[in-house]
């Protein structure tokens, strides 16, 4: 809607025949793609090559600069991420557990996309998991992030389910389309994260 005031007068305009979601041709985010689009296919390429090198990290000419992060202790216990995380380990099943957890080392730390369609996913299936499950996931979420930071992210969960509403298109939106991941095994003093 547009209001436009002209000579002390005031006119609301409906515009929104003029906003429409574009039209693509639909890729699944919940599974590869089979056969997989031709520009997917190169991008996937192009990564798994990627992959192959060794990771120096986030560089501006492909050299590391030493030291230039130190780790440093902050005074926060990370004891409630941890216990969010073995709580959230612990619901899952046999299968689903493995699907979650990966070595510290591990590759998938890097193989990661952040495209709509199903590139390099793993862990396990917020989708498929039941809400008691999600709930922990949430919780390890929750842990994990600030109180506006948890929000901004349950809100984009949310928006990607009304876009479901929207289009009926369930293979590429929901509010549960998402995976977690967890690197390592969760401690206070070793190396391990989650995705």
């Amino acid at each position: 809607m547009r209001l436009l005031i002209a000579k002390g007068e005031a006119t609301i305009t409906n515009l929104s025949t003029r906003f429409q979601l574009r039209q693509r041709n639909p890729v699944s985010g919940r599974m590869l793609p089979s056969p997989m689009p031709e520009p997917m296919q190169a991008n996937l390429d192009r990564a798994q090559a990627l992959l192959a090198e060794e990771f120096l990290g986030v560089t501006t000419d492909g050299r590391v600069v030493p030291g230039l992060y130190q780790l440093q202790k902050t005074g926060l216990s990370i004891d409630p991420i941890k216990n969010a995380a073995n709580t959230f380990l612990a619901s899952l099943n046999a299968e689903q557990k493995d699907a979650a957890s990966f070595d510290v080392v591990n590759i998938a730390w890097r193989q990661w996309s952040n495209i709509h369609p199903f590139l390099m996913r793993h862990g396990a299936f917020l989708d498929e998991l039941s809400p008691a499950q999600r709930d922990n996931a949430m919780a390890l979420l929750k842990e994990s992030l600030s109180p506006k930071g948890y929000q901004t992210a349950r809100d984009i969960m949310r928006l990607n389910e009304f876009i479901l509403e929207l289009t009926g298109k369930t293979d590429e939106y929901g509010e549960w389309l998402y995976w977690m991941s967890l690197m390592g095994t969760p401690s206070s003093d070793e190396p391990w994260g989650w995705r």
